[in-house]
């Protein structure tokens, strides 16, 4: 296996010295894959050492030079640009071609640049680490296996030990200097688990528990701490290198996979459509002792100002008391739209914020275009509502839509009822839905599991307003239209123009020219068969 990651690594390599300037725009994309791909399984380490397979490559300097002209002309491929680069100026070879290559150096953007830094201490190979430790009295006779034995407690005992100290932060990076000597006790781990021949301690990474706390954990200390982002960037890229930590990210909040996201390269999928019980939200909220919950949906941001950032990709951050989170990148600098997955914040009192931040982000720093203040006691009650406002200082304008859910106004004679778990949706602690498939099927089902209680779910959509399907409304269409419409087979003319068949959207089967179908008066593009309709009204109707 090392032997074909070092073929896989000089084929990469020689695509690129062979590509001339011209074609970088168009045949760069598909070379730098190759090389990137290549360049994420050497860092694993788990055929040879990185230094082994990356340090001895040849044309280091015209691979160099390659990333820094592919950043300036493709501006969709600059994380994975910064993440490839962060692995390889760890090591060495790479790190001294760099700095003697002439001129090269002075080209470098300010998220290139961040990557430039010799390796820290705590990122000491395990291969050095088995040098150090051979050379200890009584060890240099030590037995080919027992070494390894030992390599793989070292590595399990720094995991349980990063763990211990993650779980004393609670999974938070406010105490700066306790989470700077976490990061670094995690990061060494890590480092140590990769690089390590042995399965056993891979295994243990792989399956280590609250994977989704970890990440949320990077993704607060990537933010809070700009000077540490090229190793956290590192380090991500070697997480994802396994299923279960791709996996943990897709478990994670938006925010947190939006910042894993932009640091990796890994592609996350938006889900169909998201639904929030604010008010379970706001229950929940309650037994922790604050006065509710508020909903915040980030639609788009208008004639944003120019900054001095070189290549900005806008998001925002909305923060409420100590908690902070974000949107994805948009690789549009000026009319961003994000049309983000709903943020649910608890909230501790009407005195409080909702701020929201539009920023520009790389390993440097973060750069703000401008920021809006809502005063929670101003955000609407009753149903979302879409506002805009203007930002300061620099200008331009934010869309977004807001609810707040104070305790009171729940029910509090009604008790939770739980919750399906096979509708097509995820459940989260505060109330909140990431319909991946089946809207309007999930929407049904959180009806039935709601029935006898007055809750009602705000659903949002990308590219359309939330709204809100009240517990007991019954069957819907994705847009919230009552489902009531028989249509008795299909015209001539509908089958001239759509064949002779539709598709029912609950249940997939082809419903026949000829067959009765259900759908909403408002004509939108959702058809319910005879079988499915009438299954679902009769399940409502006994409970």
């Amino acid at each position: 296996m090392a032997a074909a990651i070092a073929a896989a690594l000089q084929q990469s390599v020689s695509r690129i010295t062979a590509l001339s300037d011209s074609r970088l725009k168009e045949d760069g994309p598909e070379a730098f894959e190759a090389f990137r791909r290549a360049v994420t399984q050497a860092a694993r380490g788990r055929e040879a050492p990185p230094k082994q397979l990356l340090g001895g490559l040849d044309d280091k300097e015209a691979v160099l030079r390659f990333l820094v002209s592919f950043h300036e002309v493709k501006r969709t491929h600059r994380r994975q640009i910064v993440a490839v680069m962060t692995v390889l100026m760890h090591e060495k070879p790479w790190h001294r071609a760099l700095c003697q290559a002439e001129g090269l150096r002075t080209r470098l953007p300010e998220d290139l640049e961040a990557c430039v830094a010799e390796v820290p201490e705590d990122e000491q190979s395990a291969e050095e680490a088995d040098e150090e430790q051979s050379e200890e009295p009584g060890l240099s006779e030590e037995a080919p296996k027992a070494r390894r034995s030992s390599r793989v407690v070292r590595s399990v005992g720094s995991l349980a030990e990063a763990t211990a100290k993650l779980q004393q932060l609670g999974f938070c990076a406010v105490d700066t200097d306790a989470a700077i000597d976490a990061f670094g006790v995690l990061n060494r781990s890590v480092l140590w688990v990769v690089q390590s021949p042995e399965t056993e301690d891979d295994e243990v990474l792989s399956g280590l528990e609250e994977k989704e706390k970890v990440l949320e954990f990077l993704a607060d200390f990537h933010d809070r701490k700009p000077k540490h982002r090229a190793r956290v960037t590192g380090l991500c890229v070697r997480l994802m290198e396994y299923e279960t930590w791709r996996e943990a990210v897709l478990a994670t909040s938006p925010s947190v996979a939006a910042t894993i996201s932009g640091m990796t390269g890994l592609l996350v999928t938006t889900p169909e459509a998201v639904a929030v019980n604010l008010a379970t939200a706001a229950e929940v909220a309650a037994s922790r002792g604050a006065l509710g919950a508020v909903y915040i949906r980030i639609v788009r941001a208008k004639k944003l100002p120019t900054t001095s950032a070189q290549h900005p990709t806008p998001f925002v951050r909305v923060t409420v008391g100590d908690r902070a989170q974000r949107t994805e990148s948009c690789d549009e600098a000026l009319n961003p739209r994000w049309e983000a997955s709903p943020f649910v914040f608890e909230v501790s009192s009407k005195k409080m914020d909702l701020l929201l931040e539009v920023q520009s982000s790389d390993v440097t720093g973060d750069e703000t275009f401008g920021t809006v203040r809502i005063p929670i006691s101003e955000v609407a009650v009753g149903a979302p509502k879409l506002s805009s406002a203007a930002l300061s200082p620099g200008g331009g304008e934010l869309e977004y839509e807001a609810l707040f859910q104070p305790v009171e106004d729940v029910a509090s004679a009604s008790p939770t009822h739980p919750i399906p778990g096979d509708g097509g949706y995820k459940r989260s602690t505060l109330g909140t839905q990431s319909v991946v498939a089946g809207l309007t099927a999930a929407i049904w089902d959180m009806d039935k599991a709601h029935v006898e209680d007055a809750s009602s779910w705000i659903v949002s959509r990308a590219g359309e307003g939330s709204f809100l399907v009240q517990a007991k409304k019954g069957l819907v269409c994705p847009a919230g239209h009552p489902i009531d419409k028989r249509k008795e087979g299909m015209s001539w003319r509908q089958s001239l123009l759509h064949g002779d068949t539709k598709d029912c959207d609950f249940c997939h089967r082809e419903i026949q020219r000829t067959e009765t179908r259900w759908r909403c008066f408002h004509h939108c593009d959702f058809n319910v068969c005879e079988s499915c309709y009438a299954a679902n009204k009769s399940s409502a109707t006994e409970n």
